[in-house]
């Protein structure tokens, strides 16, 4: 902290005075607000815009209560793991080692077995307890931790669906939760990247923020050289040039087909689902009014990418000429063939407006189902649908 800048410290001090009164004694660090500082190359409004979204969401799941209310899929990570080594003790104590097997994951398999918010919870799970590591390290150290991540991608083979992966779901899961967890990462590196690597960089690259670019190194081979630089080699296994039995690391597994997705026993009918068009380019609008606060359950069938917000006007249903707020921001979904489940808790009566963009496609309309039943949370008992009406308009590119 002493090495800010006079502009840094005063919007450092900014954005802690604004959220005194929302953020939990468990999160409250300097280093939790900082890593928000940073990544809104300390812009004071929108750090504080971007750090109250982040408080609201680790208020609406527990996140700093120990009873967490993420959903998650426990048996990803027997499936496509990260394995967490621990703090790196000697050379840096303030980093976090983490490696991904990413080469060996049976992605066609993944995307036909999970629906992607309960996928995003988990992914969210990962993040908190690398967090709790990074968080313990910066009490022992007074220092900003960060992680080294070892992605390697031993085993990946090249076929004519790789890059659409790579492109969509691959990079949708990292953007989604880089927008809550933020500058912890130091450097990606990048080992036994495959001969056709410049293809798949060459595709990659345009959609990765400069920022963290500058944080990926393609080492040679399985990344000894460069790995030994940073990482004790007692904190990295033998594969790696290290003195870790191999062991440590948790392989990934294909999945079997009998996990591939069916319709939970809880989940309704796709029958009941309210079928919607989207043009391509444009967006559709589902308009409703809350008179009390609720808890809204959203059941969505997407076989396509699609981006979702979700706003709110206090008198006016009419969204386009009122002020409005931002309950949810833009989030893209990509397309699978599962129903996706998930829910929001409204804390004002008012009219709120559920936004579907087809902003993906320059061509051909898309059709979505969707569903959605409020739950109010002081009559448990009283769940009914949502009548919404839809409205067209374009998107912006």
């Amino acid at each position: 902290m002493d090495c800010l800048s006079e502009h840094e410290r005063i919007c450092f001090n900014q954005v802690r005075n604004a959220v005194r009164d929302e953020i939990h004694p468990n999160y409250d660090t300097e280093f939790n607000i900082l890593r928000y500082c940073q990544s809104c190359e300390f812009n004071a409004s929108k750090t504080i815009y971007m750090l109250k979204k982040h408080l609201r969401f680790r208020a609406e799941y527990n996140l700093d209560e120990g009873e967490r209310t993420l959903r998650g899929e426990a048996w990803l990570e027997e499936y496509a793991p990260w394995t967490i080594l621990g703090p790196n003790r000697g050379h840096d104590a303030d980093h976090v080692v983490v490696i991904e097997q990413g080469g060996q994951i049976d992605s066609h398999g993944l995307l036909k077995s999970v629906e992607i918010t309960s996928y995003m919870h988990q992914r969210y799970r990962r993040m908190e307890k690398i967090y709790s590591i990074m968080q313990q390290l910066e009490r022992e150290t007074g220092r900003q931790c960060y992680a080294y991540f070892i992605f390697d991608l031993n085993g990946l083979h090249f076929d004519p669906t790789l890059i659409p992966v790579m492109t969509g779901p691959f990079r949708n899961a990292w953007y989604e939760a880089g927008l809550h967890y933020r500058q912890w990462i130091d450097r990606v590196f990048v080992v036994n990247a495959p001969t056709f690597m410049s293809i798949l960089w060459s595709a990659m690259a345009p959609l990765i923020s400069e920022d963290m670019k500058r944080r990926i190194v393609f080492t040679s081979g399985n990344g000894a050289d460069e790995l030994l630089a940073r990482i004790d080699s007692d904190r990295l296994p033998k594969m790696y040039g290290g003195q870790m039995n191999d062991d440590v690391v948790l392989p990934p597994k294909r999945i079997p087909k009998q996990m591939y997705w069916k319709l939970r026993s809880d989940y309704p009918n796709p029958k009941a689902l309210i079928p919607l068009s989207i043009p391509a380019g444009k967006k559709r609008t589902l308009s409703f009014e809350v008179k009390e606060p609720c808890k809204l359950h959203f059941y969505l069938i997407a076989h396509h990418q699609i981006t979702l917000s979700l706003t709110y006007t206090q008198d006016n249903i009419n969204y386009d000429t009122t002020s409005v707020e931002t309950i949810a921001s833009e989030c893209t979904r990509v397309g699978l063939p599962s129903m996706d489940y998930f829910t929001h808790l409204l804390t004002s009566s008012g009219h709120y407006h559920l936004h579907l963009m087809n902003d993906a496609s320059w061509l051909l309309p898309i059709t979505v189902k969707y569903l959605i039943l409020s739950h109010n949370q002081y009559k448990p008992q009283n769940v009914i649908p949502v009548t919404a009406s839809a409205a067209v308009s374009k998107t912006k590119k």
